[in-house]
């Protein structure tokens, strides 16, 4: 004799209806103090009914995997409409009812053919993050980075704003998976890579890495070119070289460091910037000068103090927060 889990038994269609009511109530209007002590008594009332709410709760974490846009939009798409609350209201009673009598994986199915939505992350100064898309795609964020991302039936779509994104995608054969860049379309060809618009940064700002599988760039004028693993391309120009990309220096700020290789100061002291809280100014006029090294995120001023110590610099500080790197000889020095 074969047995289960509780959990795994069927539900009764009139319990699982009873759940979805209690459900939809707490996504849509959030419960009083009188609504939940009376949830309470009817999943105490049968065994039965703590297993379709313990399932209820299952969903609802699952529909807090997805980022809150979608979730809302979903739930709510017709908002808009006339009789709004009460069609709304029965839409979701069938959405959750359906679901709780259905098979788990039949929520993530739901979940990616919901209407397309999109939800906004960011970071801010010295603010590092990592987030998991529904699909098992993965983003890591770096400091001072906002984007959306945006779900519809045939695109996972992410829109970079400003900031520094690495991205390792998840095999999905029904959506493409596209990053929007003020340079352009990237769409992943089952890839990890790496893409940076840094304002203020000296040369063409937005920068692409592919570390695994190929990308695939689509200009404003419409021309296309693959970037293969291995490569970096600085997305700009009619006809942009590639070079060798290095993952190792292209993702150490997802552990904590900056590794710099010939980088030119201003373009350091730009990287740099966005993990300190102020202003950081490097004079143009040290665009000659070239910067090597590993340096600690979290101990940025300790950075900035040794610069002079290998470098023809001095770093000015007019307050605690404003930081300028000078030449050495620089007038009034």
């Amino acid at each position: 004799m074969t047995t289960g889990r509780a959990s795994d038994l069927p539900i009764r269609p009139a319990v699982a209806r009873a759940a979805a009511r209690w459900l939809t109530t707490l996504l849509l209007d959030g419960f009083d103090a009188r609504q939940a002590e009376a949830c309470c008594r009817w999943r105490e009332a049968d065994p039965e009914h703590a297993r379709a709410w313990q399932r209820a709760t299952a969903l609802q974490a699952s529909l807090q995997r997805v980022p809150a846009a979608l979730a809302r939009d979903a739930l709510r798409r017709h908002a808009d409409t006339a009789h709004a609350a009460q069609a709304q209201r029965r839409q979701t009673l069938r959405l959750v009812g359906g679901l709780l009598l259905a098979p788990p994986s039949v929520w993530v199915a739901w979940q990616w053919n919901a209407a397309p939505s999109a939800d906004r992350l960011a970071t801010g100064t010295g603010e590092r993050r990592d987030a998991t898309l529904p699909d098992g795609s993965r983003l890591w964020l770096n400091a001072r980075t906002e984007l959306r991302v945006a779900y519809g039936p045939h695109e996972r779509r992410v829109e970079l704003a400003q900031g520094e994104l690495l991205v390792q995608t998840a095999p999905d054969p029904q959506r493409s998976f596209l990053v929007q860049t003020r340079s352009g379309l990237l769409r992943a060809l089952g890839t990890r890579f790496l893409v940076r618009d840094l304002a203020g940064a000296a040369g063409p700002a937005v920068h692409l890495a592919v570390h695994e599988g190929a990308v695939e760039w689509t200009d404003a004028a419409g021309r296309r070119t693959v970037v293969a693993a291995g490569q970096a391309l600085d997305l700009a120009g009619d006809a942009p070289a590639a070079r060798r990309s290095d993952t190792e220096t292209d993702t150490a700020w997802t552990r904590g460091i900056l590794v710099a290789r010939d980088l030119p100061l201003p373009e350091f002291a730009v990287r740099l910037a966005v993990h300190r809280p102020g202003w950081l100014r490097c004079d143009p006029a040290l665009q000659v000068l070239r910067i090597s090294g590993v340096f600690q995120l979290d101990q940025t001023d300790a950075v900035l103090d040794a610069l002079p110590r290998t470098l023809p610099v001095r770093v000015v500080w007019r307050t605690r927060w404003w930081a300028s790197i000078e030449p050495a000889h620089a007038r009034g020095a």
